[in-house]
């Protein structure tokens, strides 16, 4: 289990709510930032078709009926409800909008945190990305990914449970290689004074700083001085 602990930091967190609701799943499956009222019943089902619509969308209702397993009936009442949850935007548009279409679609500004967590690490690429992106894809993790959902109920997402949970690992240790170089690096100049060996090293930030102006990690060239 991967945990704050593990690397050592209170990360630094992103805004959760930008520009619109966000379903969380990292952790019991919640909604925040949505501007109507939660449903008085079906409040489950409502947030499971939340994050199968943002997994499948433009969905057509024969598809949500194969893939959340319900019947027709239950699909138009749970979207209804889902559709009055969520509310409208500043602009009075509904962040459902109704399907003359035939496809179910949601408006962009309608995010889950897991696809925060990867837009911050480009997809899963945590290597490739900075400290200050991985601590603050960290910081969304509340707890096992869809602690709260039933198996049996959400069994169309155990792909998305693994991949979450795969991503999250690698961040976890990912800064806690990160954090072990860094000490190591200090542990290696110290005897200098502060003064380093002539050298070019691949320096990567130092996790808990603030974030670097230029480029995920820096080439510094760094001389000591004449004995």
């Amino acid at each position: 289990m991967y945990t704050r602990a593990m690397v050592g930091m209170t990360p630094a967190r992103v805004p959760l709510v930008l520009n619109g609701p966000c379903v969380r799943i990292l952790g019991p499956v919640d909604l925040v930032g949505a501007t109507g009222e939660p449903p008085g019943r079906s409040r489950g089902q409502a947030l499971e078709m939340l994050v199968w619509l943002l997994c499948h969308p433009d969905a057509t209702a024969a598809e949500m009926m194969c893939g959340l397993s319900i019947a027709e009936g239950t699909r138009r009442a749970v979207l209804c409800r889902l559709r009055a949850w969520l509310g409208r935007d500043v602009k009075g548009q509904l962040y459902v909008p109704l399907a003359y279409e035939g496809r179910v679609r949601v408006q962009a500004a309608v995010t889950s945190d897991w696809q925060r967590v990867q837009a911050l690490t480009h997809g899963g690429q945590v290597a490739d990305v900075s400290t200050w992106a991985l601590i603050n894809a960290m910081g969304f993790f509340r707890g096992p990914v869809l602690a709260d959902a039933p198996l049996a109920r959400w069994h169309w997402a155990d792909g998305l449970r693994a991949d979450a949970d795969a991503t999250m690992a690698a961040i976890a240790g990912e800064l806690h290689v990160r954090r072990v170089n860094v000490s190591r690096f200090r542990a290696q100049t110290a005897p200098y004074g502060g003064r380093r060996p002539r050298e070019t090293r691949r320096v990567g930030e130092t996790v808990g700083e603030s974030p670097p102006r230029r480029g995920v990690v820096v080439a510094a060239r760094v001389r000591a001085s004449p004995a």
